[in-house]
């Protein structure tokens, strides 16, 4: 993908405040989002989100590594040149606050709902290693 494509954006619409972390486990997983949601019973703060050493350390389990960003990187930025699936983090400009999308190598998966989520601060990204061995 080249950075004069368009990436397509696939809004996937919250089922409860501020659930992109569940959405995206989900996502990746294959599980439902009442089971993941289930998974974190306990850990859930009151405003629906998840504490974010929670999902990283979730995310490691699954064999989901995080690589830092250097710089200014957008979204956008973070996603050109992907050949491989990615869980983006950045910070929601708007909402002011973290937020997890899925990208699969052609679209972004997130719960924002314009593009501008596109121009948001990446903070890292997370890649799937696989062991060969």
């Amino acid at each position: 993908m080249t950075n004069t494509q368009a990436i397509p954006r696939i809004t996937t619409p919250h089922i409860n405040p501020n659930d992109c972390w569940c959405l995206v486990i989900a996502q990746v997983t294959g599980k439902s989002y009442d089971q993941i949601w289930k998974d974190f019973e306990g850990e859930i703060l009151p405003n629906g989100s998840l504490p974010r050493a929670n999902a990283d350390y979730y995310l490691l389990k699954l064999g989901w590594t995080p690589v830092s960003l250097s710089g200014d990187m957008t979204v956008r930025e973070a996603i050109y040149g992907a050949e491989r699936k990615l869980i983006i983090s950045s910070f929601d400009t708007r909402k002011r606050m973290h937020h997890l999308s899925y990208f699969d190598g052609n679209s972004l998966y997130t719960t924002q709902e314009t593009d501008e989520c596109f121009e948001d601060p990446a903070l890292y990204v997370y890649i799937r290693i696989r062991r060969t061995a």
